[in-house]
């Protein structure tokens, strides 16, 4: 059995869920510091995120870009739309996502 350091009161963790630097500890999961059960992150991978990234990069490469993500959003779904027509296109809020992963926002 792995020995458990009392973290705050009535919260206990496992060392092995623990890591220390430099004579300070941190707690790298915290649900497993607080017990609480873990809570799963998201449904299913994006089908378009892939296809968006490399309209988006390309049109950021060409110059095309337009500044406002709305306006982008918008030009990278009519891309997408082009590019695969015989595929659903992503919704809107969806694309201005991925604008926005892409600049770094």
């Amino acid at each position: 059995m792995t020995p458990a350091v009392s973290v705050l009161p009535r919260w206990v963790a496992a060392f092995s869920d623990l890591e220390i630097l430099d004579d300070t500890v941190a707690i790298s999961d915290v649900c497993t510091a607080v017990g609480a059960i873990p809570k799963r992150a998201g449904g299913a991978p994006s089908r378009f995120e892939a296809k968006a990234m490399v309209i988006i990069s390309s049109r950021a490469r060409s110059g095309e870009s337009l500044d406002g993500r709305n306006e982008e959003a918008s030009a990278v779904r009519e891309a997408y739309k082009t590019a695969h027509p015989d595929e659903p296109a992503p919704k809107l809020p969806t694309v201005k996502q991925y604008v926005t992963a892409f600049r770094g926002g």
